[in-house]
């Protein structure tokens, strides 16, 4: 099977990589990481600096996602649907994980995000796998 990329497919990876940058910086960046002014978790608790630590090593994760995500629309675009791919089955993970295998006390605050981030790369990818009218052998 063929993937052809199409416009739909770069805006969304685009505003995805873009996303990844702000949410990853502001994870990585804030004092609290996002857990007390974002999540509303209490953060009096001994452990809360694990909390802390474990949010900047997402917005790390998530900065490089997004840099990725930008390089694949700008210079490498046959990458386009595996990234669309990749985040597909990240989204669906994080909501089986969310609302099943292991939900937590507090609610996400990105919850809906995932859900839209699932989506519409999910749209995106179906896209992709669109015939392009040409006859392929």
């Amino acid at each position: 099977m063929r993937f052809r990329v199409n416009k739909l497919s770069l805006i969304a990876l685009l505003a995805l990589g873009l996303i990844d940058l702000g949410r990853g910086g502001f994870h990585w960046l804030a004092p609290d990481s996002g857990a007390g002014v974002v999540a509303g978790m209490n953060l009096s608790f001994p452990n809360a600096r694990d909390v802390v630590f474990l949010l900047a090593l997402d917005g790390i994760s998530q900065i490089f996602w997004g840099i990725a995500y930008i390089f694949f629309v700008f210079r490498a675009k046959q990458l386009v649907p595996f990234a669309l791919g990749t985040e597909v089955l990240r989204g669906l993970m994080i909501l089986a994980t969310e609302y099943s295998l292991k939900p937590p006390v507090t609610p996400v605050p990105g919850r809906f995000m995932h859900m839209a981030t699932t989506l519409v790369c999910g749209a995106a990818l179906v896209l992709c796998m669109a015939p392009s009218g040409k006859h392929e052998t």
